[in-house]
């Protein structure tokens, strides 16, 4: 049961990167959302000339 308790409250050193690797991935992720979203508003304001 603690071996249990004390991996359920401490990271691994080697997860550690991981996370920071994840993070980086879903900020890049919103970003290039953010991007097409505003270059597709940028479309459906102009006319079809």
């Amino acid at each position: 049961m603690s071996m249990l308790d004390q991996s359920a409250t401490t990271l691994p050193a080697a997860s550690r990167p991981a996370i920071w690797a994840r993070v980086a991935s879903r900020t890049v992720a919103v970003t290039r959302f953010l991007r097409n979203r505003s270059a597709f508003a940028r479309l459906t304001d102009m006319t079809d000339k």
